[in-house]
């Protein structure tokens, strides 16, 4: 388009230079009307250019704002994206957290599972011998 609206305006330049060469000559009336008319359809022509050329800016601000709209969205939804991956990373630290002590605690229990089965076997033990004991003193 800056192409076409530069050839416009290197032909109205020379259309305006045959114009006054020709006044200058003494060039007649239908020639001097011929350039004038040229010079009418380039510069119309050129406002038409001018008109397209400020409805491009119009439409390359636009996209801009609708950019920089999209790049304002794309760090909201980064930066919620990351909060929730440190909420799922703190999760997942409770989670092996938790099951570090749930592991604790099942060794604790196991030891005490242990411990009672000890105690249980004393007492049978000891049951035991108390009652061979009194079998035996019965007899």
């Amino acid at each position: 388009m800056l192409a076409e609206n530069l050839k416009l305006r290197e032909d109205r330049t020379l259309l305006e230079a045959k114009m006054s060469m020709g006044l200058a000559d003494g060039a007649n009336a239908d020639s001097t009307a011929h350039v004038q008319g040229e010079l009418a359809e380039l510069q119309q022509k050129m406002e038409e250019m001018s008109m397209q050329e400020a409805e491009y800016v119009q439409q390359i601000s636009t996209l801009e704002e609708d950019l920089e709209n999209e790049r304002q969205y794309a760090k909201e939804y980064y930066e919620k994206y990351t909060d929730i991956q440190d909420q799922h990373e703190r999760v997942a630290e409770g989670y092996i957290d938790l099951s570090e002590r749930y592991a604790v605690k099942l060794d604790e229990l196991s030891e005490m599972e242990e411990q009672r089965q000890m105690e249980k076997d004393k007492h049978e033990k000891m049951y035991s011998d108390y009652l061979e004991l009194m079998r035996t003193t019965k007899t």
